[in-house]
């Protein structure tokens, strides 16, 4: 009777542990995938309203700057324009073929920059994660006139307003706009002398270059070539402070009239 309670004993134990006990399978592995130009990504958590459906939104190839210009906003974002109205262009060929730009000398005590003025050419190497500046709105505008020709044409818009930039939206026609990384309000400035050492500037520490391709009652939408974002959107209050921070610089490609 021993022997058979033992085996009935172990039978049961048997049982349970094929029931409850094995290893736990391994989970699947997570992919990280980037965002595709057509996703649009919301800066804020909460799920977006229906009135936050943008009204517009261009289609807008899309180009990173991730990796090959790491401080090339200005370029990518006029390339992508470009891009949008058949004119095929890499970002490293407008670079090296139409883009004014003049190294940073960084190799002075106490931080100390000298660099070419940014509203007449690039302020460094938009290839170099640690020697880029940026540009401003006419460098970009002389650029692009040495590529686009015939029916197009290029106008520099600086000083209109955000909100009435979107007739341009409307009308099929995306814009190149100088705002800041996440449309934060500008607080750091880098301090540059001149190459001549008669005065100096500063240029924002987050100043940022991108399209805009669309808006909804209370966001604008961009083509934002920071990160491989893709298409996001901002509040529109918060864009149009950045804009504003900025000196309200656009510039549009669109055909002559």
């Amino acid at each position: 009777m021993k022997f058979k309670a033992v085996i009935s004993l172990f039978l049961f134990l048997l049982l349970l542990t094929a029931c409850g006990g094995g290893t736990a399978a391994p989970e699947s592995e997570t992919l990280e995938t980037k965002p595709a130009a057509t996703v649009v990504t919301e800066t804020e958590t909460a799920t977006a309203e229906p009135e936050d459906e943008p009204a517009v939104l261009l289609d807008v190839p899309y180009i990173s700057q991730e990796k090959f210009l790491p401080n090339g906003c200005e370029a990518v974002s006029a390339s992508m324009v470009l891009n949008y109205w058949g004119i095929r262009m890499k970002p490293l060929d407008f670079v090296n073929d139409y883009l004014a730009c003049e190294t940073l000398d960084t190799e002075f005590p106490g931080g100390l920059i000298i660099g070419p003025d940014p509203y007449e050419m690039y302020a460094g190497d938009p290839t170099n994660e640690d020697d880029g500046l940026g540009c401003y709105s006419p460098v970009i505008a002389e650029a692009l006139g040495y590529v686009v020709g015939g029916e197009l044409g290029v106008y520099d818009t600086t000083g209109t307003e955000l909100a009435s930039l979107t007739e341009y939206i409307d009308e099929g026609i995306p814009v190149i706009v100088w705002a800041t990384i996440d449309m934060e309000r500008v607080t750091d400035y880098y301090e540059v002398l001149y190459y001549d050492r008669y005065g100096s500037y500063y240029y924002p520490e987050n100043e940022h270059c991108l399209v805009l391709v669309g808006y909804s009652e209370n966001r604008y939408f961009f083509a934002d070539p920071y990160e491989s974002r893709g298409i996001v959107s901002y509040p529109k209050s918060d864009c149009e402070a950045a804009f504003a921070d900025l000196g309200k610089q656009s510039v549009v490609v669109r055909p002559q009239q």
